[in-house]
């Protein structure tokens, strides 16, 4: 089951969000918005376990923190 999850990444490089939001979505997460705080590139998304394993292990990530649930509904 997915949870959603904010990924901030260690470098400017706005390419390197770009591959891993495409990476999450090829692997069947959902990426369900990008921002930048400062100029580090980061973005919230749907991950399911496996895809968040490799998120974590990517090189270009400096954290990844679970969201709390939506209480809304």
């Amino acid at each position: 089951m997915a949870r959603s999850y904010t990924v901030v990444l260690n470098t400017t490089d706005v390419d390197a969000a770009k591959r891993l939001t495409d990476h999450v979505r090829a692997k069947g997460g959902a990426v369900t918005s990008r921002y930048d705080i400062g100029s580090i590139p980061a973005f919230a998304a749907e991950l399911p376990p496996d895809v968040l394993a490799a998120v974590e292990a990517d090189g270009d990530v400096d954290y990844v923190e679970a969201n709390p649930p939506d209480r809304t509904g």
